[in-house]
């Protein structure tokens, strides 16, 4: 159901009916003026005859009016029928998004969640990377007091600038460098 179509089918009616009205009013008019003349003179073969055209002319659109009433009434009531339908997929549409709601609510809470896990497990990366990096700092370390004590001392100084979060700066900077 077009609005734009339902507005222009009721203008055409309402044309309809405006055109009836201002006939049957002038019908109307030339039966009163006929019937009277018709009443005064019954002899007088025009008189009758005036009569009985307007009189037929009357019966027309009133039958006419009948017609555009009747087909009217369908309409509106093909219309109601077509509302009901939308008021029927209405109501179970809202009933679908009752039953849906609390889903959306979990599902937000849901988000709220897998976001709070998704931070944790960067902090967790975070953390055993930089615990492994200590690690292999240590490893090197002792790797290198084995093969020269000048060595161990140089990866000893990089180990403290590296816990002093010097060597973490730097490394968010390469980072975003690279």
């Amino acid at each position: 159901m077009n609005v734009n179509n339902m507005n222009l089918e009721a203008s055409k009616y309402e044309e309809q009916i405006n055109n009836k009205n201002e006939s049957f009013s002038a019908a109307l008019d030339d039966f009163k003026k006929n019937y009277v003349n018709y009443n005064k003179s019954p002899e007088n073969q025009d008189f009758n005859t005036n009569y009985m055209q307007s009189r037929g002319q009357l019966q027309t659109l009133s039958n006419d009016m009948f017609a555009l009433t009747k087909t009217i009434r369908g309409k509106i009531e093909e219309k109601s029928k077509g509302l009901a339908i939308i008021t029927n997929k209405l109501a179970k549409e809202k009933e679908i998004a009752k039953q849906l709601e609390p889903v959306i609510h979990n599902l937000t809470g849901v988000k709220a969640g897998s976001a709070i896990m998704i931070d944790d497990s960067k902090t967790d990366y975070k953390f055993n990377y930089y615990k492994n990096v200590e690690l292999f700092i240590g490893i090197l370390i002792l790797l290198a007091l084995l093969v020269s004590p000048k060595a161990a001392l140089m990866i000893f100084v990089i180990f403290v600038i590296y816990k002093l979060s010097i060597f973490q700066q730097i490394m968010k900077i390469m980072g975003k460098i690279f």
